[in-house]
């Protein structure tokens, strides 16, 4: 077994650290320990994760070395399509901030008290789509016209789903780091170009199978789903170069409903001078 493909953390909580009554303080507090002991950075692979003040409005770990910061969330079970979060207002907000947090979204075994799913979504694959305002509270309630919302991370393309543990399986700390490199160029573009960007992205892969080719630009081959913490594969070596005339805008791309066996790459860069979003597709011959 290669270094990089070696488990690099153990899975069980520190149960020492459950000094709460509730329930739900004790698995915030075995979570947030066990990022703090055994987590890496996603963005640059530095260890450990530092802890910021209990009850940070923002983000509870940052990077000491690239600066990243991070929120984390666990829930009890496999990850969800929806996770529950803070204030409408205060989500939205942070969203233009400068200091906007990547998410850690983490899936445990109660009765194991073992992590058993660990994703990251990058800061970058955020917009307000994917955030879902839920009611207010009705004026009788003590935080009377207090309104929370719902993260979609169903709505988040599996690009921006990286999976650093799946399924109790450890995923290889370069394949994370690739994965996370792999979308940055969503990073340097403008918000409304980057949500159009997530807007195809989520769209083509609805389609079929996807993924974020490093240095090419988005891909889809076939028809395939994926969980939350799944991660499609990169193409095949010998079909990254494209054929055919390039096709502007997404008639190619809803054309690969009829043609399943095909592969389209959708390149996707972001012009340092001007931002301008540079799209095309581009059909490969038939995969056998």
């Amino acid at each position: 077994m290669a270094e990089d493909d070696a488990p690099w953390s153990n899975l069980g909580f520190a149960e020492e650290a459950a000094v709460y009554k509730g329930p739900t303080q004790n698995a915030r507090v075995l979570s947030e320990n066990w990022v703090a002991a055994h987590a890496f950075c996603p963005g640059c692979g530095a260890t450990p994760l530092t802890a910021f003040a209990a009850n940070s409005p923002v983000a509870d770990f940052h990077c000491g070395v690239c600066a990243e910061e991070y929120e984390l969330k666990a829930t009890k079970g496999r990850i969800d399509r929806k996770l529950v979060n803070r204030a409408y207002g205060a989500m939205t907000a942070r969203l233009a901030a400068a200091n906007n947090p990547s998410l850690m979204v983490m899936g445990y075994d109660k009765a194991r008290t073992r992590v058993t799913d660990l994703i990251v979504v990058p800061s970058h694959f955020f917009t307000e789509a994917i955030i879902e305002p839920r009611k207010p509270l009705s004026m009788t309630a003590r935080r009377a016209g207090w309104q929370g919302c719902n993260i979609l991370i169903g709505q988040v393309p599996l690009a921006g789903r990286i999976s650093l543990i799946r399924a109790g399986a450890h995923m290889a700390r370069q394949a994370v780091l690739d994965q996370w490199r792999a979308t940055l160029f969503l990073r340097d573009a403008a918000p409304t170009a980057r949500g159009w960007l997530l807007d195809v992205m989520k769209c083509v892969e609805d389609i079929g199978q996807t993924g974020v080719h490093p240095g090419r630009g988005l891909w889809v081959r076939g028809a395939a789903g994926g969980d939350l913490s799944g991660q499609p594969q990169c193409p095949p070596q010998d079909q990254a170069a494209t054929s055919g005339a390039a096709r502007p805008g997404l008639a190619g791309v809803q054309r690969a409903r009829d043609v399943p066996a095909q592969l389209i790459l959708l390149p996707l860069r972001v012009d340092d001078g001007s931002r301008a979003i540079r799209r095309g597709v581009a059909e490969q011959s038939e995969v056998g």
